[in-house]
């Protein structure tokens, strides 16, 4: 069966309902300028029925129903508007193995449901079954937000496909530049089937992670970016195959595998990504399995893996296992997964490699929350250093003792924000090494008021070992002024800053994101007591406002939850 080409939909008149029943192929020869327009029609596909369309596909307008119960194969791009509805239990392959081979193939716009697990069959223009047979191995999602979603399910290898390479991944962002990092990724692709299958990778089929025993060498068969999936209040597991650009088999890049195990719960959709680098520096002491003093965070060489809940509201236990790609990483004697900078989820759940390490007893994601994993491998005995300290006028000042110093290299003194990393502010050698009791001391004028902080003292010994001392935190108070954001924490719109004290003659403030990275730095002559700062000014998630004056500096902590 030949159809018009090109065919516009609305160029007939009034209602059209295309029922297709041939059993031979129905060819639609576009190859990107004659193409399949639906433009408002009504189309029907009956079971069976098979559409070739050599060139794009356009479904726009909010007449606009493509009940599809057939096969339909695209050799070009997929375009739609967010109006358009996408119905029945037929499959979308996307392959150019016919005409515009060796091209990227794409899809752009909105075949995704529009909103949450209730929008299914209400506002939805999303798949039921897709199938991807690029021969380039990558299918681009253009656009931002819900892109492409699947009802049912998405098949990394159809059988039958041809062309090299045969695993596609789909990439949720342009073609032009991929992000190094998940979060910097502009589009989502989604599985909205609650269900989640064998080894919850049911409704993702020919994924190379399975085929793979879990540590593929085969970096294709996954999400490259953004995923989110439908999760069913009774719970299940699912397994997220997702990650970045494909790399080496010693960097932190390809696919990063994780999958959560849910019990009753009201999450709803979750999406996840994976960040590369992200620090999950834990401070303090791990006092789990055994006693271990945590010296290797992965996060910050290998990365992070990033979920947030679609309801902001999801509750529910869950536990959470991790495949990290790299080859690379510093071997520990006992591993376990943090999340968000601290320890939490069932106690004395460690393992002894990174690969397969589970943990349980988590409830409720931030936006996002971040699962990273962290090594430790010196025993930590009983605390041989007494940290001790007071709060100056001009300072924090502390003081630590060994009773019986021999050994003794040097001594390490550190500093952490709360739920920041520790890091070296003062070190010293060790002074005598006969045996005899030494006390020491540091005043540190640097720690800025009206923050917690948190201090301990690395003893390092000959022998290469590490002990630890005790943590100690001192908080020194505010004077003179002080500066508050509000809303905090921040919906959208403009972040005020309130100044409360003495009138400055200048202002800057500047913006952090939790690795130290400055993200802007802006100036204000005589600001009064209010401030405005623009939304476009504001970083997305938990940031660290600073702000300097005459009188000194001050340093927020702000939570963007838009």
């Amino acid at each position: 069966m030949l159809l018009p080409q090109p065919f516009p939909m609305r160029s007939l008149p009034g209602f059209l309902a295309l029922v297709l029943i041939c059993r031979t192929p129905a060819v639609l020869d576009a190859q990107h300028h004659y193409e399949f327009n639906n433009q408002g029609a009504e189309i029907y596909v009956t079971s069976g029925a098979e559409i070739y369309v050599w060139g794009d596909v356009h479904m726009e307008d909010a007449t606009a129903l493509w009940d599809h119960d057939g096969l339909m194969e695209v050799q070009g791009n997929m375009y739609s508007d967010n109006l358009f509805q996408q119905r029945g239990t037929g499959t979308v392959r996307i392959e150019n193995n016919d005409v515009n081979i060796s091209e990227r193939q794409f899809i752009e716009g909105s075949y995704a449901v529009r909103g949450g697990s209730g929008s299914v069959g209400v506002d939805d223009g999303s798949f039921y079954i897709l199938e991807l047979a690029n021969t380039q191995g990558a299918v681009h999602l253009l656009g931002s937000g819900n892109v492409a979603d699947v009802r049912y399910r998405v098949d990394f290898e159809p059988a039958g496909a041809s062309g090299s390479p045969p695993v596609n991944r789909i990439v949720t962002h342009d073609t032009a530049s991929v992000p190094a990092n998940g979060s910097l990724y502009s589009a989502v692709f989604g599985i909205m089937n609650p269900s989640p299958g064998a080894h919850g990778l049911g409704t993702l089929l020919h994924n190379t992670v399975t085929d793979q025993g879990y540590l593929s060498a085969v970096d294709a068969g996954y999400i490259q970016g953004k995923f989110r999936r439908a999760i069913d209040p009774a719970g299940g597991l699912y397994g997220f195959v997702m990650g970045l650009e494909p790399g080496g088999s010693s960097d932190a890049r390809g696919v990063q595998y994780v999958r959560l195990y849910f019990y009753a719960n009201t999450y709803d959709v979750l999406t996840g990504y994976f960040e590369q680098g992200s620090d999950n520096t834990v401070p303090g002491i791990v006092g789990e399995c055994v006693v271990y003093y945590i010296l290797y965070y992965m996060g910050n060489v290998h990365g992070e893996w990033m979920f947030s809940d679609l309801s902001g509201s999801g509750a529910g236990s869950y536990y959470v296992q991790a495949w990290p790609q790299d080859a690379a990483y510093t071997p520990q004697t006992v591993w376990l997964i943090t999340q968000d900078d601290t320890i939490r989820g069932t106690a004395n759940e460690c393992g002894p490699s990174a690969a397969g390490l589970i943990r349980s007893g988590f409830n409720g994601f931030e936006s996002p929350s971040q699962f990273g994993i962290a090594g430790a491998d010196a025993i930590l005995e009983p605390p041989l250093v007494a940290l001790a300290g007071s709060v100056l006028p001009d300072g924090l000042r502390l003081r630590w003792s060994h009773p019986a110093e021999q050994q003794v290299l040097r001594y390490r003194l550190e500093r952490a924000a709360p739920g920041g990393a520790f890091r070296p502010i003062h070190e010293t050698a060790a002074r005598a090494n006969d045996g005899a009791p030494q006390a020491y001391a540091y005043s540190d004028s640097a720690a800025l008021p009206g923050i917690a902080w948190q201090y301990r003292v690395l003893t390092l010994h000959a022998d290469g070992s590490v002990r630890a001392s005790n943590l100690l935190e001192l908080f020194r108070p505010e004077t003179g002024w002080a500066v508050q954001a509000v809303p905090n924490p921040h919906q959208g719109g403009p972040l005020t800053l309130i100044l409360q004290g003495p009138a400055v003659p200048w202002l800057r403030a500047e913006a952090y994101d939790l690795a130290g990275r400055r993200c802007w730095s802006r100036t204000f002559e005589q600001p009064g007591s209010a401030i405005e700062l623009p939304e476009d000014l504001l970083p997305e998630g938990l940031w660290l406002l600073r702000v300097h004056s005459s009188l000194g500096v001050r340093t927020l902590r702000v939570l963007e939850q838009r």
